[in-house]
């Protein structure tokens, strides 16, 4: 019985044959072209397989190499990252226990208080030369958000002087309660507020009569009680960080307890 005839191009004992035009054969350029056609097809499944061991290997080569080796690893690069001198004194290292965010949990919290003082500070400063404009405000309108600088401050050290610095004015004296004069900090509120109260009455005269108002007096005003605003704000938060409180012999039941 005589079975279906293939094409000889599928035989693989009979490599297809192709002619030129001139009509002369050559098996060569034909032997050629399967090849050719052939590779791509030969290194994709290469690929595929290199790729499959690869994942099914390497579980069992990862066991095999020592923890210590990557422990090493991981020491090397550490040392070698340049540390940066950005970081805030009163802070701790990012990776803190639970305790040690508790201990510093004041200076936090304080921290982000004076952080919007100083955005406040920094934002009249630099748009009371005409500025406020090119944000949608009027003269009046700039004027009445620079008193926010003044009515926030003044509301916080309230706070301050009459709920916290009493408490911990008990073991640091840096905060000693009584008159304004009396501790550090105590001293650098009156010094701010000596600066604020021409701060305020100067945007008081402005809003009543906008002649009155000078972009260079204002900012005069502002350089005048600046330094030891910033200094304040910088030199409380630390004074309230952890090891200041475990230096002046708190106990973190008693820090808890500081109404903040």
């Amino acid at each position: 019985m005589i079975g279906p005839q293939y094409p000889a191009s599928l035989c693989m004992h009979s490599p297809p044959v192709l002619s030129d035009p001139q009509g002369s054969s050559s098996p060569i350029t034909a032997q050629t072209l399967t090849t050719r056609r052939a590779r791509p097809f030969s290194r994709t499944a290469v690929s595929l397989i290199v790729l499959l061991c690869a994942i099914l290997l390497a579980p069992v080569l990862l066991r095999r190499v020592p923890r210590a080796g990557f422990e090493s690893l991981i020491r090397n690069h550490t040392a070698v990252r340049p540390l940066t001198t950005t970081t805030p004194v009163h802070t701790m290292p990012s990776k803190m226990s639970l305790e040690d965010k508790q201990w510093n949990s004041l200076a936090d919290r304080m921290n982000l208080f004076h952080n919007h003082f100083r955005y406040e500070f920094d934002r009249v400063y630099k748009l009371c030369d005409g500025g406020f404009h090119k944000e949608g405000m009027k003269l009046a309108d700039f004027l009445r958000e620079a008193q926010e600088l003044h009515h926030h401050l003044h509301m916080h050290h309230t706070i301050e002087e009459t709920y916290i610095f009493p408490v911990l004015a008990k073991k640091m004296p840096q905060f000693k309660d009584g008159a304004r004069e009396s501790g550090q900090h105590l001293q650098a509120h009156k010094a701010i507020h000596d600066g604020l109260d021409k701060y305020e009455a100067f945007l008081k005269a402005s809003l009543a009569n906008p002649n009155n108002y000078s972009a260079a007096t204002l900012r005069g005003i502002m350089d005048g009680f600046k330094d030891v605003l910033f200094r304040h704000l910088d030199e409380e938060v630390r004074d309230l960080g952890a090891e200041s409180m475990k230096a002046a012999g708190w106990t973190l039941a008693e820090l808890k307890r500081i109404p903040m």
